[in-house]
């Protein structure tokens, strides 16, 4: 029902932002409250950051350039949406109901960027090829007329020539790292839930291996320890759990403003004439 509640809220632009203080919460369940409003939830480690939250929080209301943003995501027959993660700003995986995918409100100076997956059919014929018809909109809140949307019809070129290649935009292949951390916890956890202990150690292994290469030592320590427990104990402390976690999915805060065609930047003056 509180889900159900929040998709109505969204309905009406009210976003909900979450925070998990301590360690007995449900984090799956207060992701999926956010991001079915455009929120975002964190994990405070500590009453006295639930200070420094609100704050943060209340700045980026006061600073909307638009509200209500949505993007929807209409694919082809054989394509499937498979995922939706936003890397900016505030980094949160985010639901994709029905194909729309609310993404809450449009800072002034900063671009909402989403990472978006899709399944394609194999053996495609050569030629260009059409996947999905991406419509976004929201409601700018100094226009008279608030109402916008834009409509993007991406075309990709399919070839089996592989002396053609084209390397993919750097931004995409820093976000994709970074969030394979993210992935390698939620894929250690699902093993540990399966029962299946060594694979979740390795797994715990493989994440701290790759944070000591990113320089961040202290999180990759916490990654060893808890492959320790796991494999001495069977489970994962929670502090543990929510520390990695939320600082895997943090690191995708760092990434560069600018990611291919994906990204949904604030809109210039001549284009919000045409759109009008």
């Amino acid at each position: 029902k509180c889900l159900e509640l929040a998709s109505k809220a969204a309905l009406d632009g009210v976003g909900i932002s979450a925070m998990g203080l301590g360690h007995d919460w449900n984090d799956q369940f207060l992701d999926e409250l956010s991001s079915r409003t455009g929120g975002a939830s964190s994990f405070i480690s500590s009453v006295g950051t639930v200070v420094k939250f609100m704050n943060e929080h209340v700045r980026n209301l006061s600073n909307s350039f638009a509200e209500r943003m949505l993007l929807s995501v209409a694919t082809d027959p054989d394509v499937q949406l498979e995922s939706a993660f936003k890397l900016s700003p505030h980094p949160q995986p985010l639901s994709i109901e029905g194909g729309n995918i609310v993404l809450g409100g449009l800072p002034k100076n900063r671009p909402i960027s989403v990472l978006v997956q899709f399944q394609v059919p194999g053996n495609m014929p050569d030629g260009q090829r059409h996947f999905a018809r991406l419509m976004v909109s929201g409601e700018i809140l100094a226009n008279n007329n608030p109402q916008f949307y834009m409509v993007r019809d991406p075309l990709f070129e399919i070839t089996k020539d592989t002396s053609i290649r084209q390397e993919p935009p750097t931004a995409i292949l820093d976000a994709l790292s970074k969030l394979t951390l993210y992935r390698l916890q939620e894929r250690a956890q699902d093993a540990l839930d399966k029962g299946d202990i060594n694979e979740a150690t390795r797994r715990l292994e493989n994440l701290a291996t790759r944070l000591i290469e990113l320089g961040k030592i202290e999180l990759a320590d916490q990654a060893m320890t808890e492959a320790k427990r796991v494999k001495m104990t069977h489970q994962l402390s929670t502090g543990g759990r929510m520390t990695i976690k939320y600082q895997t999915r943090h690191l995708l805060a760092n990434e560069t403003e600018a990611v291919s065609t994906n990204e949904i930047e604030n809109p210039t003056e001549s284009s919000l004439e045409s759109e009008k």
